[in-house]
């Protein structure tokens, strides 16, 4: 659906820049680590080891900003956070930094292949989110992975810091 908006932007006459951050770790640690904070199991799919680039959503908000200001028509700037790191390493840090602990639920890979064929005709939206968990699992979400392009921003806010300044205290 985003190639698919790109590709109505290029063709239209209004001017465009376009934006393609990595994983938002604050979607992220909402999904798979907060839930400790309830009491509830941290969520991990797949192995959880495969290194994903999360991104803060305050480093892509920079970064549009920027974007805006130098009106680069046409111009396309993928950016991602300074690490790589798997579910369970997200977990882990989450539970370093918030002092949180809890277990830790995992969703096997042949149990998000079924969900995301078996879900289909009930919840659309479960079984597009357990083919995309998959995805993260098994392909590669690195930074230098994502580009395809050759330009690229890195922006600095680390999990740890974003931990910090979200969930710790």
């Amino acid at each position: 659906m985003k190639w698919e908006a790109e590709e109505e932007l290029r063709r239209s006459e209004i001017s465009w820049s376009v934006v393609r951050p990595t994983a938002y770790m604050e979607t992220w640690v909402g999904i798979l680590a907060a839930p400790l904070l309830n009491d509830r199991p941290a969520m991990v799919f797949g192995r959880g080891t495969n290194p994903i680039n999360f991104i803060s959503a305050a480093d892509v908000a920079h970064a549009v900003d920027s974007a805006s200001v130098e009106r680069r028509e046409g111009g396309i700037a993928e950016i991602g956070g300074p690490d790589d790191l798997g579910m369970k390493d997200l977990v882990e840090t989450f539970r370093s930094v918030t002092g949180k602990q809890g277990s830790t639920r995992r969703i096997p890979r042949p149990m998000l292949r079924l969900m995301s064929v078996a879900a289909r005709p009930f919840n659309a939206v479960l079984a597009r989110q357990a083919g995309a968990a998959l995805v993260m699992d098994t392909r590669d979400m690195t930074l230098a992975g994502s580009l395809t392009t050759s330009r690229a921003i890195a922006p600095s806010t680390s999990l740890t810091e974003m931990l910090k300044r979200d969930y710790a205290g």
